[in-house]
């Protein structure tokens, strides 16, 4: 597997995290359609999803070290 999928200049699109965007996107997909199937609202779905990734990139940007 290749690392680095696309570099320009000193932009790198790397394979881990174009597999992880599309995990998250394909978890979307799939949740959406079986509120859909549940009859729930798949807008919830979509906006408590758009909230997660956020979470998730702050604390991954501010994490504390340990020690």
């Amino acid at each position: 597997m290749y690392p680095v999928l696309v570099q320009l200049g000193t932009f790198e699109l790397r394979t881990y995290g174009v597999i992880v965007a599309l995990s998250f996107f394909l978890g979307l997909w799939l949740s959406a359609k079986e509120a859909k199937r549940k009859r729930l609202d798949p807008g919830l779905i979509q906006d408590c999803s758009f909230i997660q990734a956020l979470q998730v990139i702050i604390s991954r940007r501010f994490r504390v070290p340990r020690g």
